[in-house]
């Protein structure tokens, strides 16, 4: 079962000692690379890598962060989320693990990728709505 960041965050600041945290939430914690963590996500997914290459719009970009040789930005993520056909929660815990800034409905363009990932949008989609809105494309 996965414990909230909210749980984590108030245990952290509560606890006298922080090897007892570790020891109760260390299966909690992000300890995997992002390109190691999207292979696991593809293959639980079960989408092929061309598949992701080809509906994120990345194109032969996937390859090198597949292999970690490339750190994507937060937009990269994002559109590899869309590819995978991600739900919110798995888009946001993605890029919590690509150390970037959840998705955030008190911005606009976060919203409008909050309500195309809802809606099953695809990467193309997603774009026309951000482009509708004046917003930046990813």
């Amino acid at each position: 079962m996965r414990i909230t960041t909210f749980t984590l965050m108030k245990s952290l600041k509560t606890i006298n000692n922080f090897n007892g945290y570790l020891e109760r939430y260390n299966n909690q914690l992000i300890d995997v690379s992002l390109h190691i963590y999207l292979q696991r996500l593809a293959e639980e997914k079960g989408v092929a890598l061309a598949t992701i290459a080809a509906k994120s719009g990345l194109g032969d970009y996937v390859y090198k962060l597949w292999n970690g040789k490339r750190q994507p930005t937060r937009s990269g993520v994002i559109s590899l989320a869309f590819a995978m056909g991600l739900s919110l929660e798995e888009t946001q815990r993605l890029l919590r693990t690509g150390g970037f800034a959840g998705l955030d409905p008190r911005r606009l363009r976060d919203s409008a990728l909050i309500f195309s990932l809802e809606k099953g949008y695809s990467v193309m989609e997603a774009n026309e709505l951000l482009d509708e809105i004046g917003e930046k494309l990813l």
